[in-house]
Parts: C-alpha cells; sequence; structure tokens
C-alpha cells in the first residue's frame, strides 16, 4: 500500500499542485521516513493539542476507524488555535498535508486509530528542514515565519524574535503568543521584561482571533498581578472569564484551572466541587484525572476514584517526566506557560466533598 498508492500520490500530488510561498522540496524524492500507529480512546488519551508537522514536510493520516460509528469527533485542521473543522475520515480515507497546516485531534466518543506517515525530501531521511521555509519566509507568509522561526536557520534568540515579529505583524497569533511569552521572559528572549508589552500582544491575539492561549496568558497575568483588569472589574473574576474563553477554544491547561476555581471558589459566588471534578475531566491532563480521583475518594466511591488515578498514571500522572514535558511542550505550539496560576491564598474553604474531609498528597493542585 505505501509504495503503489501513498508514496506514488504524495510525489504526484505535491508536484501538480505547486503553490506559491509554500516550503520548497525537491518532490521527487519525498520518502516515508517514520511511521507510527495512535490510538485514542476512553480511559487513555483523546486529544493531540494544536500544532504544525513542522518536522515533516508532508504528512499523511490513514484513518483506521469508521467516523461517527467508531468514533465522533477526531482529526482537525484550524483557522488560528479556535477555529476549527472536523476531517470526518473513515477506515481506508486519508489526509494528506504540508508542515503549515495547523491541525489537531479531539476524539469525543468511542475508539480512533490512526497510521500516520511522515516524509522527508531526502532518500536517506536526512534533515532538510531548515530550508524548508527560507523562501516562503521571506515572501511575508506569516506561517512560514513562524515555522523559519522555530528552525535552525535562525541560529540566535534575537533573530528568532525578529521573525516572529514579522509574523505577528502578519496577523499569526501564534507568534503573538509567543512574543508575549518572550516579554515576560518565561522564553529565552533578548526582550526586556515587560508586562505592558505582553498583554498587548495577548490581547492583540485576543481580539483578532479569540485566542485561546491569549485569554489564558491574561488569565495568569491577572491573577499574579502583572496587567490590571479593564474597568473596575475583580481581578480573580476577570481571571476566570478569560480561563472560560479559552477553555471555548479548547484550552485544557485552562479547564484544570476552572477546576481549581470552582474548588476553592476563586472569582466566582461559591464553591462547587462537583463542577470543579468536571473541570478537572474535561482538561484530559493526568493532572486533572488525579483531582477526579480524590473527588470520588472523598465522597467513598473507592473503585472510581482508583479508576481515575490508574487513568492519570497512563498518561504520566506522577512519573518524574511529566512536569518537564509538560513545562516544554506548553500550548500554543511553545513552552514558557505554566499549568498552575497564582491564585489568591487562604484556607481550605472547599473540599473535594464540599463538606469535611481534606485535600492532601497532592502538592501541585
Amino acid at each position: 500500500i505505501l509504495a503503489e498508492r501513498i508514496t506514488p500520490f504524495v510525489r504526484q500530488q505535491y508536484a501538480a499542485n505547486w503553490k506559491e510561498g509554500t516550503p520548497i522540496g525537491d518532490w521527487s524524492t519525498l520518502t516515508p521516513c517514520y511511521s507510527l500507529i495512535r490510538r485514542y480512546k476512553e480511559g487513555e488519551r483523546r486529544t493531540h493539542e494544536t500544532h504544525y508537522d513542522q518536522h515533516a514536510i508532508v504528512t499523511v493520516v490513514v484513518s483506521l476507524a469508521d467516523f461517527e460509528t467508531e468514533y465522533t469527533g477526531g482529526l482537525y485542521v484550524a483557522a488560528g488555535r479556535a477555529g476549527r473543522q472536523v476531517l470526518p475520515l473513515s477506515r481506508g480515507d486519508a489526509a494528506v498535508h504540508g508542515p503549515d497546516l495547523l491541525h489537531g485531534v479531539g476524539v469525543e466518543s468511542g475508539e480512533r486509530w490512526s497510521w500516520i506517515l511522515w516524509y522527508r525530501d531526502s532518500p536517506t531521511c536526512d534533515d532538510h528542514s531548515g530550508e524548508w521555509f527560507t523562501e516562503c519566509a521571506a515572501a511575508g507568509n506569516a506561517v512560514c515565519e513562524a515555522l523559519y522561526a522555530a528552525g535552525p536557520r535562525a541560529e540566535s534568540t534575537a533573530e528568532k524574535i525578529r521573525w516572529n515579529e514579522k509574523a505577528a505583524s502578519h496577523g499569526l497569533s501564534f507568534s503573538m503568543t509567543k512574543l508575549a511569552r518572550a516579554h515576560l521572559k518565561r522564553l529565552p528572549s533578548p526582550l526586556p521584561y515587560n508586562p505592558a508589552a505582553a498583554a498587548a500582544w495577548y490581547t492583540k491575539g485576543v481580539e483578532m482571533w479569540a485566542e485561546p492561549d491569549g485569554h489564558y496568558g491574561l488569565a495568569q497575568m491577572l491573577l499574579s498581578n502583572e496587567t490590571s483588569p479593564e474597568g473596575k472589574d475583580d481581578r480573580v473574576a476577570a481571571a476566570v472569564a478569560h480561563l472560560e474563553a479559552a477553555v471555548g477554544g479548547g484550552h485544557s491547561f485552562a479547564a484544570y484551572n476552572l477546576g481549581v476555581a470552582h474548588l476553592f471558589g476563586h472569582g466566582l459566588p461559591a464553591a462547587d466541587p462537583a463542577a470543579a471534578a468536571a473541570w478537572f475531566e474535561k482538561s484530559g491532563l493526568p493532572e486533572g484525572f488525579d483531582a477526579v480521583a480524590l473527588h470520588h475518594e472523598a465522597n467513598g466511591r473507592r473503585e472510581e476514584a482508583e479508576a481515575w488515578a490508574a487513568r492519570a498514571r497512563r498518561l504520566g500522572g506522577g512519573a518524574p517526566w511529566r512536569k518537564g514535558a509538560r513545562e516544554r511542550t506548553g500550548t500554543g505550539g511553545a513552552g514558557g506557560v505554566s499549568l498552575h496560576s497564582a491564585w489568591p491564598e487562604g484556607p481550605c474553604r472547599a473540599l473535594l466533598r464540599g463538606g469535611g474531609g481534606a485535600v492532601a498528597g497532592k502538592d501541585e493542585l
């Protein structure tokens, strides 16, 4: 199948459908260099954050399950992180795309399997990714400018900043997020610490694209007193409003923090442990699943608690590598963002079961 159908199709399709501004490569040498199977199912992982495959000049995703009968949701393409369109792939269908396509996975129900192929423009799979975005970045393509900034050709942090500034000026919220974090010194940067500039970049992403990472960044800045709410709004309540907007764009870190807000009643009329557990579950994160386990345990549902704790462990919860990997990966295609926010200190006014017991053993929570 690979030799007789997929690779000939990929080579022919990319040679015949050349478009100005796309990455340059020698399509006759396109070679499948990586092959993997992915599974999304209940009790395991359900999502793959929105991202670019900048390490592969062509990606092929072959569905090994039927849309709507075996799973719902699935592979989506995005115009900015807030706008998504699901591709209804059934068994044997394939999606083929370049490194400049923003995409992700969000399985809503059922079990989805897929076969992933990553191509390079080298018969020996040499990495030429440093060359792919040079010409289209020079031509002013915003996505190429951002991917060039992330690649090996942009050797210094100053050059990476310059290319992200170009991409942001051309309207790419992906780069606006990076610049905001650079101004907060949460990414390597020669820029001076400047919360006002960071808030301006986050706000621009929100205003132009309803950027989830913009909302999340503003929420964290409000809670850490690095920016002020508009008007006379309460700082914590304003942060919660930004988190709610970020969740509308599928932001997993924001869902986790809404769990914290509802657990303790931060910025809300009252604490609501049941709603907190629902938000922790919605996050899809092992840290959230650990909190759900605590909720069930506090209510005497030991079997459910053990099941949620096991689910968290399957996703890396409690493993030494998890925190470092989470901080390197971050959200929105860049690290420099924390899962945990600077919530107000004080006694635990709301407990996981809403009246008695105590939250213990989860330092991060």
